[in-house]
């Protein structure tokens, strides 16, 4: 019995400070998780009232300024900043005129006088009014349209001869439009 140990009074003893150390710890982990608790509630508030002072200064001068500027003038802003919105959607929506005529002009054979130009983009129609010497360059010009891939359905809906003895002729077609147009 030499492995026998009788004094049991120490072991409790050091059970039950272990436990008060324990008790003690986790009552102090408590408090230092509440003082971060309010110190990040008092940070937050000092941030709101920072912030809201911010934004009502900015509001005052966003007034001053209202006030500054008469009646007038703030339609007139507006109404830029309207017509800048309807630009950007008509040059987001239709093509370049330029483009368009460059296209034309390519297509366009020698002895016909462009007299007129007309293009309706909601409808992609595209009215032109010649003149030349000959039916044979009418002709021509009709074929150098329709081969092109840029118009379908080219038509001549009038002929006409002026003082001169030339003629006069309107061409309709439908653009059709790639990418690169």
């Amino acid at each position: 019995m030499v492995n026998i140990n009788f004094h049991r009074k120490d072991e409790r003893a050091e059970s039950e400070k272990k436990k008060k150390v324990a008790i003690n710890s986790s009552f102090l982990i408590s408090i230092l998780i509440l003082v971060v608790s309010f110190s990040i509630l008092f940070g937050l508030k000092i941030w709101r009232s920072s912030t809201e002072s911010e934004v009502n200064s900015i509001k005052d001068q966003i007034n001053k300024e209202l006030e500054s500027l008469g009646e007038e003038n703030i339609n007139r802003v507006a109404d830029f900043q309207r017509r800048v919105g309807e630009l950007e959607v008509s040059l987001s929506e239709n093509k370049n005129p330029q483009e368009i005529m460059a296209k034309v002009e390519s297509l366009m054979i020698p002895g016909v006088v462009l007299t007129a130009y007309n293009y309706n983009s909601e409808e992609k129609i595209l009215k032109l009014e010649a003149v030349c010497d000959s039916f044979k360059i009418i002709a021509e010009q009709i074929l150098s349209l329709k081969s092109s891939s840029y118009f379908e359905d080219v038509r001549v809906p009038s002929t006409s001869r002026d003082e001169e003895g030339r003629i006069n002729f309107s061409v309709e077609s439908k653009m059709v439009f790639e990418k690169n147009i």
